[in-house]
């Protein structure tokens, strides 16, 4: 699994017990495509364990929030222009 891997399947879908529409279809359709392209990419790595997929897996995203919150900490300024932290 690449580790600077940033984007990774989301799909959020509200019914109403109608038929999707065209677009929604499509959207469920990309959706598993990508999931199975990040499945590849997982059996791929060499893990011998799915707990060890599962580990790396967290790593990855904890990196990527960690980086996400502390580039939006740092953007945070208060009125006297000095940088404030959460």
């Amino acid at each position: 699994l690449d580790d600077h891997a940033k984007d990774f399947p989301y799909l959020a879908i509200e019914t109403d017990g109608n038929l999707f529409p065209q677009i929604i279809q499509s959207k469920i359709e990309i959706f598993i495509l990508q999931a199975e392209r990040l499945h590849k990419q997982l059996s791929k790595a060499g893990m011998k364990t799915k707990t060890e997929q599962v580990f790396k897996f967290k790593r990855i995203i904890e990196r990527t929030l960690n980086g996400h919150f502390s580039r939006q900490a740092s953007r945070q300024t208060t009125s006297s222009g000095q940088t404030t932290t959460k």
